[in-house]
C-alpha cells in the first residue's frame, strides 16, 4: 500500500479543519436564524419568554395573588414571587392554603424542621417563625338567610348570628357569598350595607379586582363588573374551583387546555399558545410553553395600554344601535344562545351599545346590563 504524503495529509487535515468550521459556521448561522426567527415572532406575539433560571424548575402553582410554590428536579419545593424572584430555596417543604377566617387566607410551611407549621409572609414569600395553630377550615361562613333576608354566620351545629359591618370590615365593597350553606348552592355578591348587590346565579364567584370578577355557569368561566352585566362571556375552562383575578389590566385563562392573556375588553394579549400560566406580577407572569418553565414578559406598549384602561369602555368607545322588533321586547341574555338565561328585555326602539357582531349574536351594554342580543333585532342609530 501506497503510502501517504506529508503533504497530501496536510490538505486532508486542513479540508476536514474547512468542513469543521463550515458546518459550525452553518449551525450558528441556523441558530442565530432561529434565534432571529423566535424574537421576531415573540415581537408580533405582543411578548418574550425566557427561560433563564428555570432550569431545575420542574412543576408550579399560585398560592394567592403574591406568591407561588415551585418543585424542582428532586422533588423539592420553594417559594418565588409571581416575577420568578426566589424567596425561599428548594427544600423538604410542604406549603398550603388554608382559610381560617371567611373570606381570608393564610400561607402555611410544614417541614420535618419545624416542629409545628410555621405561618408565610403572603407578600415577600418568606417563611416566618410564627407558629400556626389553626383549623384549616372556618370555624364559622357566611352564607345568605333569604327568611332574614340578611348575610349570617353559620358553623357546624347550623346558625349563629347575623353578620355584622364590623365582621365584613375590610372585605371590599362587594364580596362573594353563597346563597345558602346546602351544597350546590348559587353565588352572588353582598354590598358593605349587606344588601344583596348582584343576584345569586353563579356556580361559584370571586372576588372583585379592578371592577371586575370571575364567575362561573355550566362550568365555564367569565367575567362581570360591579352592576352584574357581562364583560367577558362565558367561554374559559376553570383552574380547579377558581380563576384569576385582573391585575394592570389583564388576566390569564384557559381555553381548550391552553393558557393565553386578556385584556379588560376580553381581546387576547397573549394568544392561547402556552401550557400554563400562573397569576402575574407587573406584566410578568410565570409560564410553561412546551414542557419549559420561565417568565412571560408583556410587551412594554400592550402592558402600558392595559394598565391604563382599567375602567370599562365609555359609550362614546362603542357602536350605537336601536332596537327593531317591531313594538316586541329584545330578550338580552347572558350567553349567545337562545337557552341562556335572560337578564332583562329591551323595549323597541331603544338605545343600545354594541361591541361586537359574531355568529348572528351582538355582545352589547343596555344601560347598567351586558350580554348578548339576536343581531336580527338591531339597527345602526340613525
Amino acid at each position: 500500500m501506497k503510502k501517504m504524503k506529508t503533504s497530501d495529509k496536510r490538505k486532508l487535515m486542513l479540508l476536514a479543519a474547512a468542513a469543521l468550521i463550515l458546518a459550525l459556521i452553518v449551525i450558528g448561522v441556523s441558530s442565530a436564524v432561529r434565534a432571529i426567527s423566535k424574537k421576531k415572532a415573540e415581537k408580533q406575539a405582543g411578548y418574550s419568554f425566557s427561560t433563564s433560571g428555570f432550569k431545575d424548575v420542574k412543576n408550579a402553582e399560585c398560592l394567592n395573588e403574591s406568591v407561588c410554590v415551585f418543585t424542582d428536579s428532586s422533588g423539592k419545593k420553594g417559594l418565588m414571587t409571581l416575577d420568578g424572584e426566589v424567596t425561599e430555596k428548594a427544600g423538604d417543604y410542604e406549603f398550603r392554603i388554608v382559610s381560617d377566617e371567611w373570606l381570608k387566607t393564610k400561607i402555611v410551611a410544614t417541614s420535618p424542621k419545624f416542629e409545628y407549621p410555621l405561618t408565610v409572609d403572603e407578600e415577600t414569600g418568606k417563611i416566618g417563625k410564627r407558629q400556626y395553630n389553626k383549623a384549616d377550615t372556618p370555624e364559622k361562613t357566611a352564607y345568605w338567610n333569604e327568611e332574614l333576608a340578611a348575610l349570617c354566620w353559620y358553623g357546624a351545629d347550623g346558625y349563629i348570628d347575623r353578620v355584622s359591618a364590623a365582621d365584613i370590615s375590610g372585605l371590599g365593597k362587594m364580596f362573594p357569598a353563597a346563597q345558602s350553606d346546602e351544597p350546590g348552592a348559587k353565588y352572588g355578591y353582598v354590598n358593605d350595607s349587606l344588601r344583596v348587590a348582584i343576584d345569586f346565579s353563579y356556580d361559584r364567584a370571586c372576588k372583585f379586582s379592578e371592577g371586575l370578577a370571575a364567575v362561573s355557569q355550566a362550568g365555564s368561566w367569565g367575567y362581570i363588573n360591579e352592576s352584574g352585566g357581562i364583560e367577558i362571556p362565558f367561554e374559559f375552562d376553570p383552574m380547579g374551583e377558581t380563576a384569576y383575578s385582573f391585575r394592570n389590566g389583564l388576566v390569564p385563562v384557559t381555553k381548550d387546555a391552553k393558557y393565553g392573556i386578556l385584556d379588560r375588553r376580553g381581546r387576547a394579549a397573549v394568544e392561547f399558545e402556552f401550557d400554563k400560566i400562573l397569576q402575574g406580577k407587573d406584566g410578568k407572569y410565570i409560564a410553561n410553553k412546551d414542557g419549559k418553565w420561565g417568565i412571560l414578559t408583556i410587551n412594554e406598549d400592550i402592558f402600558a395600554k392595559a394598565n391604563t384602561t382599567t375602567e370599562p369602555q365609555t359609550e362614546a368607545n362603542m357602536n350605537n344601535y336601536t332596537v327593531s322588533t317591531n313594538g316586541s321586547t329584545l330578550n338580552l341574555r347572558e350567553q349567545a344562545n337562545t337557552s341562556a338565561r335572560i337578564v332583562t328585555e329591551i323595549p323597541n326602539g331603544a338605545e343600545i351599545y354594541v361591541i361586537t357582531v359574531e355568529n348572528g349574536w351582538a355582545n352589547v351594554r343596555y344601560g347598567t346590563y351586558s350580554g348578548f342580543v339576536s343581531a336580527n333585532y338591531i339597527k345602526p342609530k340613525e
